[in-house]
């Protein structure tokens, strides 16, 4: 599974009460396993560098 499929798979089951929010922090363990970090990571980079440039 990839990281946008697992949340679109998750996210609304949580909107629509399919699932109980008492299982988010398992989401959120799901997400790190995906290596969510290493995404958000890169992304804060770009940002960092795009900044740095067009301050």
């Amino acid at each position: 599974t990839d990281i946008g499929t697992y949340i679109a798979e998750n996210y609304p089951l949580f909107l629509n009460g399919e699932k109980s929010f008492d299982e988010w922090d398992s989401y959120i363990e799901g997400l790190y396993n995906l290596k969510v970090q290493t995404v958000l990571d890169n992304y804060q980079t770009a940002y960092d560098r795009y900044m740095e440039i067009n301050g």
